[in-house]
């Protein structure tokens, strides 16, 4: 979720740095992006290709959040979802919640629906023998 003069950048690092360490601890490989700040609103609007996930694994979009509250989620994943859409992503959008006083794997990952049937279409489709 881009952001214009973010103001939690460091805090935001810190739990994404996290998330991905705990997806790595599984085997999942998740590579941090940098995340722009802008000074001026017009520039983060011109530049589209700043439109990218917060975290690099294949096949899900990976918003990170690091604000404690859950009563925002919904526009969290609307968000995300917009971002993924207008970068041309057809891939399924997950937000990762921080949770205040849990450690990073104690996070909330939450995503719609539509997303999750559609990525466990996808894990069950790559489970599948070859020829079914």
């Amino acid at each position: 979720m881009s952001r214009v003069g973010y103001s939690h950048a460091a805090r935001h690092k810190i739990f994404s740095e996290l998330v991905a360490a705990v997806l790595e601890s599984h085997y999942v490989p998740a590579a941090i992006l940098p995340r722009k700040t802008y000074s001026r609103l017009a520039d983060a609007m011109a530049d589209d290709a700043a439109l990218h996930p917060d975290l690099a694994v294949s096949g899900l979009w990976v918003e990170v959040t690091s604000t404690p509250s859950m009563a925002r989620i919904g526009e969290y994943i609307d968000a995300g979802q917009r971002d993924a859409q207008i970068a041309g992503s057809a891939d399924p959008v997950a937000v990762v919640s921080y949770r205040r006083g849990r450690s990073g794997a104690d996070g909330i990952a939450s995503m719609s629906l539509d997303d999750l049937a559609e990525l466990l279409a996808r894990m069950s489709a790559s489970e599948s023998p070859v020829g079914q």
